[in-house]
């Protein structure tokens, strides 16, 4: 299933991460460790909160999250009345990260089916900080979080955190943050047996202020934002392996989910991960099936120079299965409807598209044999003293020639008043091709020579225009011309051959760019 591809590769440590953490996080579908606890006494409860709910929290919500004191029961009715004093979520970029400081949060906890449940409280107020230097501040309006500890698989089974609404003031940051975000809900449920796991998420009307050191602001708007996946797995994981497994992924949460990957961290705690998570699959096992759906309504954009994009509608849907996990298939369609932009030459406002839509599907992919080939990189990697940051991204095309998994375009479409774009085509990878890849498609450009006259009468005046002109009449100029509709059009037939041709309207590619 898709929880077992691996999402990204490649030369930068974020691309490490990504392969590594997320997709391990995604293949144990949110199997948390919060470690059983077997008696309702004060100690034992306050020991499981502080070794395992940072972890639990940090694996399930998807960002780092730390206690940095120990939280505080007090035996109260069937249960504990419990303080969490200041909790650390971590946020933000390698480039500019910050933690935010809840202090403190209180709620209570109390004996459930199959483990506890906790019913928790936000506190009103929280902090920005970045080495314990106060970068901002904010405000939460009704702020809860409850969730079931289950102490038979150790995971969280369930989880519901609801924020009214969140104000934001964060002057010292880069780029500086302000602005308001409506209403925020997340939801988590998985199956007692991991066999499946549904996840919802959404956001009320929001408004950003982004601020950068040139002065120049970037605002940012939208009505709404939802979005929802859910999992399913053949071949669930024993119970004796979902408690090895959560015990193992809570108490390397926190190197895993934090941004820098060192050496130490890759061979103390992914490795033995990742190889555990190889040892107990195979290539051949079943692979599940996912789906994901992504909607922001309203989007508004104003850029610094008096540009202003609005989308009403921006979608992104996406569907993985396959018959095993080295046969994974992925189905993904991307939309944008109602586009407008303003502030631009009002001789280009025709040519801006309304509506784009991309679907387009990648299958077989050998999910498994790449999860193997993450392990043996790294492995090389530390062996070697090399850094990690310059690991040979080649070899991960090997299972992909093997399998030849292969991108079909099923639909490529833009329109506007005076400009028309469609396409679609295939292209597989081939190990026999001296380019490594066999396919073709076609994209015709309707109002295409019209688009190069009002750019280029634009660019008199405007120097940002000025830039575009030579690139797109190249493109136009290799184009032959075709009728849409019965307006003139520019059509490019794309075609990689077995001899080793790349052509681009029976014109090899090559010569093009020469020109």
């Amino acid at each position: 299933m898709a929880s077992w591809s691996a999402k990204g590769w490649g030369k930068g440590m974020r691309a490490v991460r990504r392969a590594c953490g997320l997709s391990l996080l995604a293949a144990l579908v949110f199997a948390s460790a919060a470690g059983p606890a077997h008696a309702l006494d004060a100690d034992t409860m306050r020991d499981a909160l502080q070794k395992n709910l940072p972890g639990a929290l940090s694996l399930t919500l998807g960002v780092p999250l730390r206690f940095v004191e120990s939280p505080s029961l007090i035996p109260a009715g069937d249960g504990f009345d419990v303080g969490l004093a200041d909790v650390r979520a971590e946020i933000g970029t390698d480039a500019s990260r910050v933690e935010v400081g809840f202090d403190p949060i209180t709620g209570h906890l109390t004996p459930g089916k199959d483990g506890y449940i906790l019913d928790l409280t936000l506190p009103k107020d929280f902090t920005l900080l970045s080495g314990g230097d106060v970068l901002g501040h904010g405000q939460i309006k009704g702020g809860s979080l409850s969730l079931h500890w289950s102490a038979a698989s150790a995971f969280i089974s369930r989880l519901d955190l609801k924020l009214g609404g969140v104000a934001l003031a964060a002057s010292r940051t880069l780029p500086a943050v302000a602005g308001t975000i409506g209403p925020v809900s997340l939801s988590v449920d998985a199956a007692a047996d991991l066999r499946s796991v549904k996840r919802t998420r959404s956001a009320g009307p929001g408004d950003l202020r982004i601020s950068g050191r040139d002065g120049k602001q970037l605002g940012l708007g939208w009505q709404s934002i939802d979005a929802s996946d859910d999992y399913r797995i053949d071949k669930p994981l024993a119970q004796e392996e979902q408690k090895h497994i959560g015990e193992l992924m809570n108490y390397f949460s926190d190197p895993l989910m934090s941004r820098t990957m060192d050496k130490e961290t890759v061979s103390g705690v992914l490795l033995p991960l990742l190889d555990l998570m190889l040892k107990l699959r195979s290539g051949n096992d079943p692979a599940g099936a996912g789906h994901s759906q992504n909607t922001i309504a309203g989007l508004k954009v104003e850029g610094p120079d008096g540009l202003r994009l609005n989308v009403s509608r921006l979608a992104s849907a996406s569907n993985v299965d396959g018959k095993t996990l080295n046969r994974l298939g992925a189905l993904v369609k991307l939309a944008a409807e109602g586009v407008s932009l303003a502030g631009a030459p009002a001789e280009l406002s025709p040519y801006v598209p309304s509506q784009l839509h991309l679907d387009f599907s990648v299958s077989p992919v050998p999910a498994y044999d790449l999860m193997q080939q993450l392990s043996r990189s790294l492995h090389a990697q530390v062996k070697s003293g090399a850094p990690l940051k310059d690991m040979d991204p080649a070899p991960f095309l090997d299972p992909l020639m093997k399998a030849e998994t292969g991108i079909t375009v099923d639909r490529l479409q833009g329109e506007a008043p005076a400009l028309g774009i469609s396409g679609a085509g295939s292209a597989d990878l081939n190990e026999a091709a001296p380019h490594g890849v066999l396919g073709g498609g076609t994209l015709t450009i309707r109002g295409l020579d019209e688009a190069v006259a009002a750019l280029s009468k634009a660019a008199d005046r405007d120097p940002r225009m000025a830039k575009l002109v030579p690139a797109v009449s190249i493109i136009a100029a290799v184009g032959k011309q075709t009728t849409v509709g019965g307006k003139p059009a520019r059509q490019y037939d794309l075609k990689a051959s077995p001899d080793g041709a790349l052509t681009i309207n029976g014109v090899d590619l090559g010569v093009l760019m020469l020109q």
